[in-house]
């Protein structure tokens, strides 16, 4: 993964860029399906839901939970807008590299995602737990996950190069389907099962071998879009089935995740400036090796020495007068 045009170097190390996306997207499902079985249905990253599900249920006289998703919805967009901000403060202002904006930036994902485990292992071991949607304690729960899931958006985008959606499939499912239907198309194209060329024209001569590559090049996107999905839906169905047994300790699973994604940033920084100190040494090296053969520098070295060699010569030959 590249990060804008600022460096050549790659930002994760060890982990190949699909790698990164699929995991991005596993974490986002496996957040929004604790959210969702743990808060009363709501939604902590699939932010589109808590939005038709509050309007429709505000207008139809129906107040129970509209608050709350409403809040958690702004607790998302201010978790993406924070993140954004703090992205141009580094870029900018602190000049910082590749690696550090990266480190920093889900170093926050890290960090929010952690304060909302905290928070909701204390009030499930409380009294009270969590009695509805409406409760004090459901909304800063969902608002706290859905934050980190805003920084999770944030920090993605930032990080990667035309990074698709890692928590909403809509568009995602949308991208899929239309590469799908044009993959199809362009394979029975190919093997003469229809027919996409004008009656009145006829086939080109190179027809089969166009819609060959048509039918590879929308393939390599059907499988580019749909790889992101199948990992969210395994995300959402490990988060499912881990918080029904382990409540809100199965956040430990995309704290780790992103705990290594962050590792691998940090090796990757200190690889690139070990090999940029070989390099600088090797130049140096080459620079006085240059200037070791320049026959300035050794006619300058000759001239010192004859300098130096008349320097005795003469010392010498006034002891043996004075002697």
């Amino acid at each position: 993964i590249k990060m804008g045009a600022d460096s050549e170097a790659i930002t994760f190390h060890y982990i190949p860029s699909t790698y990164v996306v699929l995991g991005l997207s596993f974490i986002g499902g496996f957040v929004d399906a604790t959210g969702y079985i743990k808060l009363f249905g709501l939604f902590t990253s699939s932010i589109t839901g808590n939005l038709v599900v509050g309007c429709t249920n505000f207008f139809n006289n129906e107040s129970s939970g509209v608050f709350a998703r409403m809040f958690v919805s702004l607790a998302f967009a201010v978790g993406a807008y924070a993140t954004t901000v703090l992205t141009i403060h580094l870029h900018y202002a602190l000049k910082q590299t590749n690696w550090d904006r990266t480190i920093n930036l889900f170093g926050c994902e890290m960090a929010a995602l952690f304060v909302a485990f905290l928070f909701g292992i204390c009030v499930d071991y409380s009294a009270d737990e969590f009695p509805d949607l409406n409760s004090w304690q459901s909304i800063i729960t969902g608002s706290l996950l859905a934050f980190s899931m805003g920084v999770h958006n944030g920090a993605a985008q930032d990080v990667i190069t035309n990074c698709p959606s890692t928590t909403v499939m809509t568009m995602t499912i949308v991208k899929t389907s239309m590469a799908g239907a044009n993959a199809v198309q362009f394979w029975l194209a190919s093997k003469s099962l229809i027919k996409l060329y004008p009656q009145k024209e006829g086939k080109a001569d190179d027809y089969e071998a166009v819609m060959m590559k048509n039918y590879h090049s929308y393939s390599t996107k059907f499988f580019e879009n749909v790889k992101p999905l199948i990992f969210f839906v395994l995300g959402a169905t490990l988060g499912a089935v881990m918080v029904i047994h382990m409540s809100f300790w199965n956040l430990f699973l995309p704290i780790l995740m992103l705990g290594i994604l962050v590792q691998s940033v940090r090796m990757s920084r200190a690889l690139h400036n070990s090999n940029t100190h070989e390099k600088l040494g090797e130049q140096d090296q080459d620079v006085e090796l240059s200037m070791t053969k320049s026959p300035i520098i050794q006619a300058s070295v000759i001239s010192e020495e004859e300098e130096e060699l008349e320097v005795v010569v003469h010392e010498s030959t006034e002891q043996d007068v004075a002697v």
